[in-house]
């Protein structure tokens, strides 16, 4: 558990950098809020697993596009 906090922790710290300096879509974005939801799960916080997980998707079908199997 205390290795998701500390996980958790630097994800945020790379979305607040990603969101100043990417675009809106970007799929590192996608990749980090995936990261994000994982570190959640680890930390049993189920409504921010899913709602980063969302994000994730959202991110990638905008940035990929829906067919893309990335």
């Amino acid at each position: 558990m205390g290795d998701s906090w500390t996980a958790l922790g630097f994800y945020k710290k790379t979305l607040e950098i990603e969101l100043k300096s990417l675009p809106a879509n970007h799929p590192s974005l996608a990749t980090t809020y995936n990261n994000m939801a994982m570190a959640f799960e680890g930390l049993e916080q189920y409504q921010s697993t899913v709602e980063c997980a969302q994000r994730a998707v959202d991110i990638g079908r905008e940035a990929l596009g829906p067919s893309n199997a990335q």
